[in-house]
């Protein structure tokens, strides 16, 4: 039986996979794309082999970088949301927030997942529950400001979001690409503001 470096096995698996994803999201951030499994498992301080018991393909390694970062993802734009009150600072506080997470190299696993052959059906049933978990507090500010139709409104404003962020990967700044997203986005949001 293999030494174990916790006080109980299943202490130890937690620990060794929390390492393997750690790993893989430090390099996906160097790297742009996901690295071989024998370099993750070297940053992780484990033997090449030893990935595989915990992660048998790098589909599955994906699949869980995903469902790991989403959480995190959420939690740091919804922070950014809270500082905020107002419905239309709220929104603009939750696309400001995408962009820098964006510009950090945070959406790194979600790129080398699309980038990743023979995941397509993946990529459209996983990961849209997971961007419509993303869409979700964007929906509920636009129904708090009184946007008839927030659902469609918020699939809008993502796209909007995701061509902006496109403008990263051309090397744009983030500044500036905050700067062009606030252009477009604030004045349809303080319209509805005057509503009120």
């Amino acid at each position: 039986m293999p030494k174990i470096s916790a006080a109980t096995v299943a202490q130890h698996r937690d620990e060794q996979i929390r390492a393997i994803l750690d790993a893989s999201i430090e390099l996906m951030r160097e790297d742009g794309a996901l690295p071989g499994m024998g370099r993750i498992a070297s940053r992780a301080g484990l033997a090449r082999s030893s990935i595989y018991q915990y992660f048998p393909s790098r589909r599955e390694l994906l699949i869980a970088i995903t469902e790991d970062m989403t959480p995190r993802w959420l939690a740091r734009v919804t922070g950014s949301m809270d500082r905020h009150t107002a419905p239309a600072e709220r929104i603009l506080a939750y696309l400001e927030a995408n962009v820098e997470l964006v510009a950090s190299g945070d959406h790194a696993a979600g790129d080398a997942l699309a980038a990743e052959p023979g995941i397509q059906e993946f990529v459209q049933n996983h990961a849209q529950a997971l961007h419509e978990r993303l869409l979700e507090p964007l929906v509920h500010e636009l129904e708090r400001l009184g946007v008839d139709d927030a659902e469609h409104y918020a699939v809008f404003l993502n796209a909007q979001l995701h061509t902006a962020t496109g403008l990263l990967a051309q090397g744009l700044p983030a500044a500036r690409v905050w700067e062009l997203l606030r252009s477009i986005t604030e004045p349809f949001l303080r319209s509805h503001e005057e509503r009120d």
